[in-house]
């Protein structure tokens, strides 16, 4: 992967692209149920629960979620004796990264490794 230089509000577009193209696209959060109603406060409940457990940089899954996903896997496993996998990574030299490329060449570098494994595994 090269890591290019470049202006600051093209990679924070380029991000958030990636971050709506992983949700799917971008919606207006109001729905409406079967009578016609608007369902907007359930439609911003459902907003405001998906960013919380969304990272603003990568827009995969943050801590949250992997913190409340473990416990519940561990519950699982305890309860139903099913197996369960876990896939963690260590970015080695991301202090070098940064120090080098900058926070934005340190982001772009998890974006283009948690992005793909995210849509794969997501």
């Amino acid at each position: 992967m090269e890591l290019t230089r470049r202006h600051p509000t093209d990679l924070l577009l380029r991000r958030h692209q990636r971050a709506q193209a992983l949700r799917g696209g971008a919606g207006s959060g109001v729905e409406r149920s079967g009578n016609g109603e608007s369902s907007a406060p359930q439609g911003a409940n459902a907003e405001l629960q998906r960013l919380a457990i969304t990272d603003r940089t990568t827009g995969v899954r943050n801590r949250a979620y992997f913190e409340e996903a473990v416990a519940a896997e561990i519950a699982g496993v305890a309860r139903y004796g099913t197996p369960v996998s876990l896939l963690l990574l260590d970015i080695d030299h991301s202090k070098a990264i940064n120090d080098t490329h900058g926070h934005l060449g340190g982001d772009q570098i998890l974006i283009e490794l948690t992005v793909p494994i995210d849509r794969h595994l997501g």
